[in-house]
């Protein structure tokens, strides 16, 4: 009797051992095939104060907060913020919006690099984002792209959020870095 206890303890352990490192490895391999994320900004972008409107940054220029009033009649905001790539890599970059308050009041609102590059980033008609991401966009070594804001009109009174990532990919797509952006229509 003690012979086929110690054998099934013996068979119980090694069964044990088998499956943890068979599990082991599954979990492994998942993560290592998911796609790298980080929000620190290792690309050496950065995001910095453009020349219209209000902005509040973070310590590491890594997430902003930008401020314009929206008026009844449409307005444009050419250079609310630049993105500043700071060495000789190129990058691609776009904006994309993943979440927003209160912008049923906004009667239009247009986001895009302001370079004359076709196509806007995000945009809004009616109150409803009918293009919540932009084209990939080539932020050329040690260049700056300005972000605008285009025809913004408010049909009433109140504070409006798009709440926005800036992604920024290097050449072979991975790892890829996202700043936070929120744009804030007064």
């Amino acid at each position: 009797m003690k012979g086929g206890y110690w054998s099934a303890t013996v068979l119980a352990i090694t069964l044990f051992v088998i499956v943890v490192t068979l599990v082991n490895g599954s979990i492994q391999n998942t993560y290592s095939s998911q796609t790298s994320f980080s929000v620190a900004s290792p690309t050496n972008v950065i995001l910095q104060p453009g020349t219209q409107g209000t902005e509040t940054f973070s310590m590491n220029n890594t997430n902003a907060q930008v401020v314009t009033p929206a008026p009844s009649i449409p307005d444009t905001y050419d250079y609310v913020l630049k993105v500043v790539n700071q060495v000789e890599s190129n990058w691609t970059v776009y904006l994309s919006v993943y979440d927003s308050s209160n912008i049923g009041r906004l009667s239009n609102c247009a986001v895009s690099f302001h370079d004359g590059s076709p196509g806007n980033q995000i945009q809004i008609a009616g109150g409803v984002i009918t293009q919540s991401t932009g084209p990939q966009y080539d932020l050329l070594g040690f260049s700056t792209a300005y972000i605008s804001i285009d025809d913004l009109q408010a049909s009433s009174n109140g504070t409006s959020y798009v709440y926005v990532y800036l992604t920024i990919l290097p050449s072979n797509m991975s790892p890829f870095t996202v700043l936070h952006i929120t744009f804030q229509m007064t």
